[in-house]
């Protein structure tokens, strides 16, 4: 419930209105310097801004819930774990590509293993964690394609330096008729 100043100064307050609630008091006017950029900010033209006493009622809303109803607060790892988190799916993505070879079994693995991460990173927002999905997912798969690539053209070249042998000057005999 927003309330002007001055209802509250002309007595147009009832006291029911903030009896056992929490008060916000800030300025929502367009003039004021409190005003911040969201997520949501950016759908609109031309932008608008949030004003300050409305994040800070988002966040005693969370954490509120957080006390009340038991959800967890969001919390995140720092920039080493993300990367080591990146790290270790792209890992995952070579290792797949290095032991499965046909691209069929390839795209079937890499798949159950996005939907392995996808489900990860579920049970991790689930606790109140944010981990790095799509990173992680792009690593994976760009990884993995690299690695067969590589691995595809590595035996290609095998195979082509094993036909050139076979076929060396000493074992072609002249066709002389």
């Amino acid at each position: 419930m927003r309330v002007k100043i001055t209802e509250v100064l002309s007595g147009r307050l009832n006291p029911a209105w903030v009896k056992n609630r929490i008060v916000l008091i800030g300025m929502n006017a367009s003039v004021s310097a409190d005003d911040f950029s969201t997520p949501y900010s950016t759908s609109y033209w031309p932008y608008q801004k949030m004003p300050g006493v409305l994040v800070q009622a988002q966040m005693v809303s969370q954490i509120l819930a957080a006390v009340l109803d038991g959800r967890p607060l969001l919390w995140v790892w720092n920039g080493w774990g993300e990367m080591f988190w990146i790290w270790g799916w792209s890992t995952i993505g070579g290792l797949i590509a290095w032991k499965v070879r046909r691209l069929p079994d390839l795209v079937i693995a890499a798949s159950v293993t996005v939907g392995i991460l996808y489900g990860a990173c579920f049970v991790f927002l689930t606790q109140g964690g944010w981990v790095p999905l799509v990173p992680s997912v792009l690593a994976l798969v760009t990884t993995g394609g690299g690695a067969s690539a590589y691995i595809a053209d590595q035996q290609r070249q095998k195979q082509g330096r094993a036909g050139w042998d076979e076929r060396s000057p000493t074992a072609i005999e002249p066709d002389i008729t």
